[in-house]
């Protein structure tokens, strides 16, 4: 066999080894999930946006009149 191919082999080889090894641990995580022994808890952030109180109320009238598409054919 060419050094290339046995190369390739190995490397295809790992890909395939790699990929066994996420699955098996997603399916970990998901029977965690639907066994309720791991918790998710969410984070809420707020965010705001602009200098004042004043640029607020604009900027929702700006994106209101925002076109549905931008750019394309």
């Amino acid at each position: 066999m060419d050094t290339k191919t046995i190369v390739m082999l190995v490397m295809v080889g790992l890909l395939v080894l790699v990929s066994a090894v996420q699955a098996v641990e997603l399916m970990g995580l998901k029977d965690k999930l639907s066994d309720d022994s791991l918790k998710v808890s969410g984070a809420s952030a707020k965010a705001t946006v602009g200098a004042s109180s004043g640029a607020g109320n604009s900027l929702s009238q700006n994106i209101n009149s925002l076109p549905s598409m931008v750019g394309g054919c």
